[in-house]
């Protein structure tokens, strides 16, 4: 036999992920509400790189990640992303391998998403304390639909996909969830809100900000006092004053994010805003770089 060639297999999964970090660098809007065939893309990306990665167990700045290997090498890994608040608790994301049939034709096609309050086991791992809640509670999707969770590197985006629907019935949506931006702090997961906040059918950015910030608003109506007098920053610590720290985005900064391109459009966007956008834009920049980076700390 001859020998081996070099092995170029990771050459075009790096590239493309290199490449998309660039295409958001020009387009941080798609951070947010992505194209499902780009989305798409990135996450065939990203199950690669699960697939080179054992079993791990990485603190990435102040978050902790744990990638667990199925049975088989063919299985995905579980992926659980934990935001502690002090040594022995954390809020925690856990995320599921869903596998479809079997042999040959095994394959997985997606995750089902947990979260919820976390404590150190006796092998120092993160275990769900009391009840974790669903995804779809969580993020108050509407009644009947599901939630089918593709991991990317940073684009998020929901909706309807052929090859989901086909597995999972008419009620599933595909649900891509940005993985490096999570690594960076808890407060991104606040952009599940706006996504779901266009289920079933709202297309319009500001009715979907405004449907997910007001399904966020609902859980905290028995916490107003603490929220107002500042003992308590809510759920994902997004209700701080605003830059009351570097590290964790404000909900009203994390909207802005979120609108950076379309803001030049519209009358429904304040003045304020307006004068300020190539600013956040600039921000945000940094913060796609920042989330690239932690990716790749995180799965090398």
């Amino acid at each position: 036999m001859g020998e081996r060639g070099p092995d170029f297999s990771s050459f075009g999964r790096e590239s493309i992920l290199e490449s998309d970090r660039r295409e958001l660098l020009r387009r941080p809007q798609e951070v947010f509400d992505s194209p499902l065939e780009d989305a798409a893309r990135q996450h065939l990306s990203v199950l690669e790189r699960l697939a080179d990665n054992l079993d791990i167990s990485r603190h990435v700045g102040e978050v902790d990640l744990a990638v667990e290997r199925g049975e088989t090498r063919r299985s995905h890994p579980s992926i659980k992303i934990a935001w502690t608040i002090n040594s022995k608790r954390a809020w925690l994301l856990s995320l599921t391998p869903m596998s479809e049939g079997r042999g040959i034709e095994a394959g997985t096609f997606g995750y089902v998403g947990q979260y919820g309050k976390a404590t150190l086991d006796e092998n120092n791992e993160w275990e769900f304390s009391g009840g974790p809640v669903s995804l779809e509670q969580l993020y108050k999707v509407p009644a009947g639909l599901r939630l089918i969770v593709k991991p990317t590197a940073s684009r998020w985006a929901v909706g309807r996909e052929r090859e989901v629907t086909m597995l999972y019935g008419e009620s599933a949506r595909t649900f891509y969830m940005g993985i490096g931006l999570l690594l960076l702090g808890h407060p991104w997961m606040h952009i599940g809100f706006h996504e779901a906040g266009h289920l079933p059918d709202t297309d319009d950015e500001i009715d979907a900000w405004q449907k997910g910030n007001a399904n966020y608003a609902k859980l905290h109506v028995h916490q107003k006092d603490k929220i107002i007098s500042g003992k308590s920053y809510g759920l994902f610590d997004v209700l701080g004053e605003p830059k009351w720290s570097k590290k964790n985005p404000t909900i009203g900064e994390i909207m802005k994010y979120g609108l950076a391109y379309p803001w030049t459009q519209g009358p429904q966007i304040p003045d304020t805003w307006r004068r300020d956008a190539a600013e956040v834009q600039r921000r945000f920049q940094d913060i796609i770089e920042a989330a690239h980076e932690a990716f790749n700390q995180g799965l090398r």
